[in-house]
């Protein structure tokens, strides 16, 4: 899409140079030299990156997308399905003002099931703005055509991205998409206010006013609804909040062989739901606090190498442990309990219990009682499984949203080997 777009801008900038004269084509040249300037200066950091290590991040992109790939690419038509979702204003304004819980990442799943945005409804807004467009082109409206350029290239590159897509669409694979949408309604609102102004003869007066009136509305509505919005993924959040200061609590006083604020510690994690995000979480936290913290050198890439700790270099382990590995870390010698929450309700505990038999049940029925292990011990991973069916894979996704009891451990140095 940035490759597509910038394409764009330079066509734009050469077609103005070659158009103008005098302080115009000196001002053309100005701009275009300031922004190849801004360009090569937010490049530096990759490329001293790519000089510096081996192999550089750049040369491990061009080895994923022009090796082997590890995983299939989406079919065609899901990536039609996941790219009109995302343009339907109604269903995901709808879902992101009332069902905020797991917004994100239902928002990514290609099937209506998930609850968020429809293909019908995203072609519907679609067809809208090329019937904007074509009516801002016929009234010759140069910014506003502009604009639906810019769109028009970014659509076809989002489409185009979307359809590389390699094995689960991630929902962050396709966050981008939300800008272009507001932006395809920016045009449509935009085209529709010229229309009015041209066909009844709105004073300049009257068309500022009624232009203020909808704007201060939107802007009441998104800020309403961003004051009742809750977090992505409630339950790891505020499981994540429950340890934090208990944590802290406990370095400080020294608890197990623990030292204080002045230690270094290893964060690891045995997560029998969400392969180590509150771990992550826990690293970010302390660290927020004055609290030095990293982990061992597998994990290097998420949380960046200086916050690796190699064997000798910190005073204790935090070991974040949830769902069935918390008994099994409260029988390890020299291991002290920190805290254990279960953040759900009474309710929601009972609905992944019911869950878990139904899933038991079908995972029989289909021949897999094998991995009903993994649905204990690797939630996450079991839920990845391309053999199993939707029903089953919507149960488990149900189950990663309700969460799971999480605990915190300090252990002596070495304890992970």
């Amino acid at each position: 899409s940035c490759v597509l777009v910038s394409l764009l801008v330079l066509a734009a900038l050469v077609r103005m140079w070659l158009m103008s004269t005098g302080d115009e084509q000196r001002a053309v040249r100005h701009s275009t030299l300031l922004a190849l300037g801004t360009t090569v200066l937010l490049w530096v950091p990759p490329i001293v990156d790519q000089v510096r290590r081996d192999p550089g991040n750049m040369t491990m992109l061009w080895r994923h997308f022009t090796g082997e790939p590890s995983e299939p690419m989406i079919p065609l038509a899901t990536a039609v399905k996941v790219f009109l979702r995302h343009l339907d204003v109604f269903g995901a304004g709808w879902s992101f003002l009332f069902h905020t819980d797991g917004f994100l990442v239902r928002s990514g799943v290609p099937v209506e099931s998930a609850g968020v945005g429809s293909s019908i409804g995203g072609f519907v807004v679609l067809v809208v703005w090329i019937v904007a467009a074509l009516t801002a082109f016929k009234m010759q409206e140069y910014v506003l055509n502009a604009l639906n350029l810019v769109l028009a290239t970014a659509l076809l590159a989002g489409l185009v991205s979307i359809s590389r897509i390699l094995g689960k669409v991630w929902f962050y694979l396709t966050l981008w998409s939300w800008m272009t949408l507001l932006l395809l309604l920016v045009s449509v609102l935009w085209t529709a206010v010229l229309v009015v102004r041209r066909r009844i003869e709105l004073p300049d007066a009257r068309l500022v006013s009624a232009s203020a009136v909808v704007l201060g509305f939107s802007t009441v509505l998104s800020l309403g609804a961003v004051a009742v919005h809750q977090v992505p993924e409630r339950t790891q959040s505020d499981g994540l909040r429950a340890i934090v200061q208990p944590t802290v609590d406990a370095i400080e006083a020294g608890v197990g062989t623990a030292v204080g604020r002045d230690g270094t510690y290893l964060v690891v994690w045995q997560d029998a739901m969400y392969i180590g995000a509150q771990g992550y979480g826990l690293v970010n936290e302390l660290e927020r606090r004055g609290i030095d913290a990293g982990v061992r050198e597998p994990w290097r890439v998420p949380v960046t190498p200086q916050r690796v700790l190699p064997p000798g270099s910190y005073d204790a382990e935090l070991h974040v442990v949830s769902g069935v590995y918390i008994d099994e870390w409260r029988g390890r010698d020299g291991f002290v309990e920190v805290i254990t929450v279960d953040v759900r309700t009474d309710d929601e505990r009972e609905r992944f219990e019911d869950l878990r038999e139904r899933v038991g049940l079908r995972l029989d029925e289909l021949g897999r009682s094998e991995l009903l292990d993994a649905v204990d011990r690797n939630l996450f991973g079991a839920s990845l499984d391309p053999d199993l069916p939707r029903d089953v894979v919507d149960d488990l996704s149900e189950m990663l949203l309700l969460g799971a009891p999480l605990a915190v451990f300090i252990a002596p140095p070495g304890s992970t080997g």
